[in-house]
């Protein structure tokens, strides 16, 4: 019998119990005092705005944000914004990933198909051409050429 793979909503649940929580506020705050008081950014809502895809102003996107939520607070400057996400280690973020890749792969190793013995997550035919440096040419000389140059 093959195993079907966790649904999203499992993993979000996870990623939001996570972000919820206690434990990684206080690990990845700045300083001890940071988030203690009730304002209408917590550590939560900093984080979750962050990883928002931002497209429009950031005031605009700031306030269509704190409206999805149903705690009566609607309008958010990003002056506090920017105040409250200078009271976040950048950590944070790896650790959000650690705990959604942890949660999609356990679990799931059955579906997850390998090529070459790896997982293949995405690939782009793109080309990048790097300046002629030497310490460039010894870091990059273990990486052999797959296409050759044509200028």
């Amino acid at each position: 019998m093959q195993k079907t793979r966790k649904p999203n909503a499992w993993i979000l649940a996870k990623l939001n119990e996570c972000l919820v929580g206690e434990h990684l506020k206080e690990t990845f705050r700045i300083r001890k005092e940071d988030f203690t008081r009730q304002r209408k950014m917590s550590f939560d809502k900093v984080v979750l705005f962050m990883m928002n895809l931002s497209r429009r102003s950031i005031q605009v996107d700031l306030t269509k944000f704190m409206r999805s939520f149903r705690d009566g607070v609607q309008n958010v400057t990003k002056s506090a914004f920017n105040q409250s996400r200078k009271k976040i280690r950048p950590e944070v973020f790896r650790k959000l990933l650690e705990v959604t890749t942890g949660e999609f792969y356990s679990d799931n190793e059955q579906r997850v198909k390998l090529w070459r013995g790896m997982r293949l997550l995405a690939i782009d035919g793109s080309v990048f051409r790097l300046p002629e440096d030497p310490g460039l040419k010894a870091i990059m000389a273990v990486f052999p050429r797959i296409r050759p140059r044509t200028s």
